[in-house]
């Protein structure tokens, strides 16, 4: 029996019916009512009853909110004090999933990194969510870093005059640690970031702006956020004088006659209408601002829907326009309106990754290998399924053994019951791609086609980052395979029929097209891919450190072979018969992407020749060192015959001319490439 593990590590058997369920979907997602209930039939209950499983519930894993589940959410309430209707709302969803969180840790522990960014699980993250929810955040504290946190990150950081970067640095840290005492920013009560019924004892933005609505008419509170006596007064008074059921607690009809009344919010205009200005810009305040809010909470802002055009309406314009490959000017005028309103057309790349989105990438990848549930997976080891991970949406997907022509391994997988059969929920490698970079963007950014279609909407880099993507084939027109790329030769990726999300070294995925960025990141051209770019790909693909030492070495390497003015034209110093272009062992490649990756592969392949050379590039040890471990290697001998004192003290007579010296770094042509 397969076995799920939740946002903690809290494994639990999946019920033998769960291959038939909906996917799973996140309770706090924006996809998941306010209120479960009796009757649902989707991916909200998927998860749902694989939680109230892992509290003992025993429930059958299908998708359908029946009596079995009722009387489990009853049970689950009961026993934690929570009001025992049925119903599963914010407070239920808390509750269900905080068991799973891992403990908090004091964000200025040296066990905390010093900036905490997007794809982190951990305490520091739990941590961070609950001094997000004193300053009014409504985030469930499960300690992953997920789209929802990024957004509280940046709504506190614009409300306290901070970067908005969603990046947790030593700043944000301060400003929550220290901060805690201020009065929480307002929220809109209408706002997701607010639970449905807000009632004495929550302490957020959401009180914040009640107290300064019960204020407009006439309650004269003090405005603190903390939802005490006084505002429990106020809000019953103001239900008394409005035909209320006065119970002090604000549900959809209080908000409604408080927003009502408040006369505050202009009345929405579409911003695509000739009402509206083409740039809609700071300090506007009118219904085209209200309705530009709204679809910027539509797509995670949780700004105060007011209509005025203010520093936090700008702060989420700017980020959406970064987040979206616009031009940031903060500035809503055409494209921006289209990209918000869905009517974008195609625009040119988009800018390279941020270094916070590169490390999330490596950190969804690390976390979905390690089994952590995602948007889209309940949790547990993912299987690479044939055509899997290219649905409507990002995230596994049933294999199909037929698809695209049809896999035979998928076939056999399907007859032997192994990992990868037709039908079962799994991705492929381009869509265990495209769900990372989604994760990671917040947004479908490759979409649903294969590798040759990704690989064209990516740049090649020069230099591979952790985070870039790797890919394989004969071209770049003609691709068959793609891993995330996390640095020292490693790349996690779903690799083949029979296996489950893995990190391989980047050598076993076959012949390198290149490495590539989402963005319009360094390209290789002429003037910024050079000899000591190709020596930085030879120690990747190796798994070697890319220090100085090492690539100070393989570029006297490679001068001692062929002059830096054209060092490119033996692109690799050797050629030793494992697999060369040239058949016999001492051609070139067709490219040098091509050659940096035989080149780390002929030095593995050859470990009782090399072994020498393999250690040295390990320990980064002094180029001189290394440079001798090649002269005295069996290539070395074999390679320039006829000398005698390979092996043995001395030189032999290449050694003599082999360059120790300085070695221009020199550019080679893009066609090189």
């Amino acid at each position: 029996m397969a076995t799920i593990v939740l946002g903690a590590g809290i494994a639990f058997p999946a019920a033998a019916s769960a291959s038939t369920a909906p996917a799973p979907l996140s309770l706090t997602s924006s996809s998941c009512p306010t209120n479960i209930v009796e009757g649902e039939l989707d991916g909200c209950v998927t998860e749902l009853q694989d939680l109230l499983n892992v509290h003992g519930a025993g429930l059958s894993v299908d998708g359908d909110f029946g009596a079995n589940t009722l009387t489990a959410v009853k049970n689950f309430q009961s026993a934690h004090g929570l009001g025992v209707d049925g119903q599963v709302g914010p407070q239920t969803k808390a509750a269900l999933y905080a068991a799973a969180a891992p403990a908090p840790i004091s964000l200025t522990s040296s066990s905390c990194p010093t900036e905490i960014v997007q794809g982190e699980l951990d305490g520091c993250v739990t941590e961070l969510q609950q001094l997000l929810n004193q300053h009014g955040a409504n985030i469930v504290a499960d300690g992953d870093f997920g789209p929802n946190t990024l957004a509280a990150v940046r709504t506190f950081q614009s409300a306290h005059g901070l970067a908005v970067d969603g990046i947790v640095g030593p700043n944000t840290k301060a400003a929550l640690m220290g901060g805690s005492s201020s009065v929480p920013a307002p929220i809109a009560l209408t706002s997701s970031a607010c639970p449905a019924d807000i009632q004495e004892g929550l302490i957020s933005g959401c009180v914040t702006e009640l107290q300064q609505l019960l204020n407009q008419h006439g309650a004269a509170l003090g405005v603190d956020g903390d939802f005490g006596a006084d505002t429990l007064a106020a809000v019953k008074d103001f239900q008394s004088a409005h035909g209320l059921e006065v119970d002090g607690v604000v549900g959809p009809n209080t908000k409604a006659a408080l927003d009502a009344g408040s006369g505050t919010v202009p009345a929405a205009i579409l911003i695509t209408s000739s009402s509206c200005p083409a740039n809609i810009v700071q300090g506007e305040d009118d219904g085209c601002v209200t309705d530009l809010q709204e679809l910027l909470n539509q797509n995670g802002a949780n700004v105060s829907v007011d209509g005025d055009f203010g520093p936090n309406t700008l702060a989420a314009v700017e980020n959406y326009q970064s987040t979206h490959g616009l031009g940031v000017d903060g500035q809503v005028g055409p494209q921006t309106k289209a990209a918000l309103t869905g009517n974008a057309a195609p625009t040119g790349n988009p800018p390279p990754p941020s270094a916070a989105t590169l490390t999330a990438i490596v950190n969804y990848a690390t976390a979905i290998e390690n089994g952590h549930a995602e948007t889209g997976w309940a949790g547990g080891h993912l299987p690479y399924g044939y055509d899997g991970g290219h649905g409507a949406t990002p995230g596994p997907s049933p294999a199909d053994c037929a698809a695209d022509g049809g896999d035979p391994a998928c076939w056999t997988a399907t007859q032997n019951g192994t990992p990868g059969y037709n039908g079962e929920i799994s991705v492929d490698c381009s869509g265990f791609a495209r769900w990372v970079y989604a994760l990671a963007y917040g947004h479908d950014v490759l979409g649903a086609s294969g590798t040759d279609v990704q690989i064209s909407e990516m740049t090649r880099v020069s230099s591979p980052v952790p985070g870039d993507l790797v890919f394989f084939g004969s071209s770049s027109t003609n691709t068959h395979h793609v891993g995330v790329y996390i640095g020292n030769g490693k790349m996690i990726n779903a690799y083949d029929t029979g296996t489950y999300i893995q990190t391989n070294n980047v050598s076993d995925g076959g012949t390198v097209v290149g490495y590539y960025q989402y963005g319009s990141g360094s390209t290789t051209t002429a003037g910024q891919s050079t000899n000591a770019d190709w020596a930085k790909h030879v120690l990747a693909d190796g798994g070697w450190p890319q220090s100085t030492n090492n690539v100070t070495v393989i570029m006297q390497w490679m001068s001692s072979e062929e002059p830096p003015s054209d060092w490119w034209d033996r692109n690799n110093p050797l050629n030793n018969g494992y697999g060369s272009g040239g058949g016999a062992g001492l051609g070139s490649y067709n490219n040098l992407i091509t050659a940096a990756d035989f080149a780390a592969q002929n030095l593995q392949q050859g470990t009782s020749d090399y072994g020498h050379i393999v250690a040295d590039l390990a320990s980064s040890a002094a180029p001189a060192t290394t440079a001798q471990a090649i002269i005295d290697s069996p290539w070395s001998c074999g390679h320039y015959s006829g000398s005698t004192t390979c092996n043995t003290s001395g030189n032999p007579p290449w050694g003599a001319a082999f360059n120790h010296g300085s070695v221009a770094t020199v550019a080679a042509p893009a066609s090189a490439w």
